[in-house]
């Protein structure tokens, strides 16, 4: 019956909304000056094209969802859905802009279960990963600099508890 598919059905989900920001002004001074240190930082030379940015690696947003289902007989079912906003890869330099890895989705299906094998009890879990096949996309001024697939991924796994 349906009270019965509901009961034995749990949903989670957990949304982060993330503002930063960073002032990386040049940096000047007797760390800069070549007579006092021979071996100046590379912030001396090199000027970020901006000096006020929000984090790098810093995602503006982060969402992850799982919906699952338990059966007493069949094992548990899990649909997992995870996707993280857009986020500084690298930092522009002289007058580049900022290199950003954009939003990427990914869709995950698992079972797990307890199956038997010659009469031996035996954990098993099937998983089928990144089911909506999202491209990486890196860009940089709106441009493409790198963009690739990983493709779906199958794993199925044994184990035997004693």
């Amino acid at each position: 019956p349906l009270h019965s598919f509901f009961s034995n059905t749990s949903m989670q989900s957990n949304v982060s909304w993330i503002e930063s920001e960073s002032d990386v002004s040049k940096l000047s001074g007797e760390e800069c000056n070549p007579l006092v240190n021979p071996d100046p930082p590379r912030e001396c030379t090199e000027t970020q094209t901006s000096e006020k940015r929000a984090l790098q690696g810093q995602p503006e947003f982060t969402v992850n969802a799982s919906v699952e289902y338990r059966s007493e007989d069949w094992g548990i079912y899990r649909l997992l859905y995870g996707t993280v906003g857009r986020e500084i890869a690298a930092a522009g330099v002289d007058g580049l802009p900022d290199i950003y890895k954009e939003r990427r989705d990914q869709l995950d299906l698992v079972w797990t279960g307890e199956i038997e094998i010659f009469d031996t009890p035996l954990d098993a879990k099937v998983a089928i990963e990144n089911l909506v096949d999202d491209r990486f996309l890196q860009t940089q001024g709106g441009e493409a600099v790198e963009r690739y697939e990983t493709g779906v991924r199958f794993s199925f796994g044994v184990s035997y508890k004693f």
